[in-house]
């Protein structure tokens, strides 16, 4: 569930603000680590967009499977290419306060590895309208070894994603 308020300062700069929760109805409690940890967590962003540069932040006071505080700082361009092509660039910093069961901030209760508490992600993207169709192609990728995404094995590996969306 999302609720934000976003608007024009200038011609040139706007703002986006907002809240949202992330419910997994349904679900139980997840086992991790050893315990039960909630699937459940809420945060608070806002943006501020200079014409085609874009920074923000995200905040969560108990992230992901009750992993701590969680910070999120990010930076967004978009170029026009030749042909109405679109290239845009994403950079990511995701820092941790990590928690213990007990609230302990110095333990190792983070999903994304054993005693980790911050990593990068980035990516870059082609797009093109094609026939009323946003089509693009993406490269993602993070800092993460392979080892340190919640046992997840490759799930930490850089990948091509292919995307196709419509806007009403």
């Amino acid at each position: 569930y999302y609720v934000g308020y976003a608007g024009d300062i200038s011609e040139d700069v706007s703002y986006d603000v907002g809240y949202i929760y992330y419910d997994y109805p349904g679900t139980t409690d997840t086992e991790f680590d050893n315990s039960t940890a909630r699937d459940d967590f809420q945060e608070i962003y806002a943006s501020l967009s200079f014409g085609d540069l874009t920074v923000g932040f995200a905040y969560s006071d108990d992230y992901w499977l009750e992993s701590g505080e969680f910070q999120y700082y990010y930076a967004d361009y978009s170029f026009s290419l030749p042909a109405e092509f679109s290239l845009d660039l994403h950079y990511g910093y995701n820092s941790f306060d990590v928690a213990s069961d007990d609230g302990d901030s110095d333990a190792e209760r983070s999903y994304v590895s054993d005693g980790e508490d911050s990593y990068s992600d980035w990516s870059i993207t082609l797009g093109k309208t094609v026939a009323g169709l946003d089509l693009a192609v993406s490269w993602v990728e993070t800092d993460l070894d392979d080892d340190s995404y919640y046992d997840a094995g490759d799930l930490a590996d850089g990948t091509v994603l292919f995307s196709v969306s419509k806007s009403m």
